[in-house]
């Protein structure tokens, strides 16, 4: 809080300026929701901004709409996370899914996993790359470009709507918006993809995944929107001392209901 204070004092602001101001990314983050949509191609932005900076759109409203992460789970992680940070995440996973958790190795047997079981929740731990100028998501040693990422990486059907978990180093900043794998895994059947707007360890990365399905599953418990669990997992996981977590965002619908069957 110094430190934002000093920067915002250099900033020409007075001391009782500066505490109007809110940072977007900082104490915003831990108060309220922003709801995100990746638009593509990019052209229609134009289209639906029209004259303005911004737009704000209305959802459906609360209660139409249902998403049971639960399941079934199917995880995978890069070759850069230890052996240690691996053992933990699947530990903790599979308390959470004792019946139905699934791992991956590499994006050949990620795809076999995801048309054998189509899982309602993918958590991927992911080093990403640019390869050939084209970002790429690396599970173990395997690479994905972005431009590979279609319905066979998200589900076996129309009807699934699988949440996405890609906790990896900048997942959510491309270099031109069309480049990002929000957009992708929204067009292959994603319902929701949790993303990250900074780097991170790759330890850190692990905790911030365990914390994000925990509280999947409490906010299933007590019907909770998404929009309300990301909001307390980003709460945990700061309390916790992982300040990465001011960076997640979610590109999606933010009132779908989690529910727990």
């Amino acid at each position: 809080i110094d430190r934002a204070k000093g920067f915002l004092m250099q900033g020409g602001l007075s001391e009782e300026e500066a505490v109007k101001v809110v940072c977007p990314l900082g104490f915003l983050g831990l108060r309220c929701t922003i709801e995100r949509h990746a638009i593509q191609p990019l052209q229609k932005t134009d289209v639906l901004l029209g004259d303005n900076e911004y737009l704000v759109r209305v959802g459906l409203s609360l209660g139409s709409k249902t998403i049971n992460p639960l399941k079934s789970s199917l995880c995978a992680t890069s070759a850069n996370v230890t052996k240690g940070s691996k053992r933990k995440l699947t530990d903790a996973l599979k308390t959470i899914f004792p019946n139905t958790f699934e791992q991956a190795e590499n994006w050949t047997e990620w795809k076999a996993k995801v048309k054998e079981s189509s899982p309602s929740i993918l958590i991927l731990v992911p080093h990403t790359l640019k390869d050939r100028s084209i970002p790429t998501l690396e599970i173990g040693s395997t690479k994905l470009w972005k431009t590979g990422i279609n319905e066979s990486v998200v589900r076996a059907s129309k009807d699934a709507r699988p949440l996405v978990l890609l906790i990896g180093c900048e997942t959510a900043v491309p270099d031109a918006p069309y480049q990002g794998f929000a957009a992708a895994f929204s067009q292959a059947g994603a319902a929701i993809t949790v993303m990250t707007l900074s780097p991170i360890y790759e330890s850190h990365a692990v905790s911030i995944t365990e914390i994000l399905v925990s509280q999947f599953r409490q906010s299933a418990q007590l019907q909770q929107t998404f929009s309300e669990a990301l909001l307390q997992a980003r709460r945990t996981a700061m309390a916790a001392g992982y300040a990465e977590a001011l960076t997640l965002v979610a590109d999606g619908d933010a009132d779908w209901i989690l529910i727990e069957e």
